[in-house]
């Protein structure tokens, strides 16, 4: 029986690597990988042409598939790379600055405030 044929896209990290380079080998499969310039290339192939038959697609774009009707596409939770790009954001309300942190691994939240508010 022959392998399945798949083009598989995702961004040149170092983790993909060995996938890229043939080192690692997808069993059953004849992949053939493709990138992008900036990682969201990759989604915006995907989204307005399904250039791929598996890439990696932000959440974000993701989830905008829905809009309407049902997601032509299927998620598959694979992570490349492990981090959460938003780990900090910064937001000002009513003079007061805050720093807010999400942690993945504890699945914890915590917000400072510094400034002043108004009265």
């Amino acid at each position: 029986m022959s392998n399945s044929k798949l083009d598989i896209a995702f961004w040149n990290y170092d983790r993909g690597a060995l996938l890229r380079d043939g080192t690692v080998k997808i069993a059953g499969v004849d992949a053939t990988f493709h990138s992008g310039r900036i990682v969201t290339d990759i989604f915006e192939a995907m989204i307005r042409r399904r250039t791929y038959d598996v890439s990696e697609l932000g959440m974000t774009y993701f989830l905008r598939t829905f809009r309407g009707a049902e997601s032509p596409f299927l998620a598959i939770p694979v992570f490349l790379v492990r981090s959460f790009r938003h780990m900090r954001s910064t937001s000002t309300r009513r003079a007061a600055s805050c720093v807010h942190r999400i942690s993945l691994a504890s699945g914890s939240a915590n917000s400072a405030c510094t400034g002043t508010t108004p009265g």
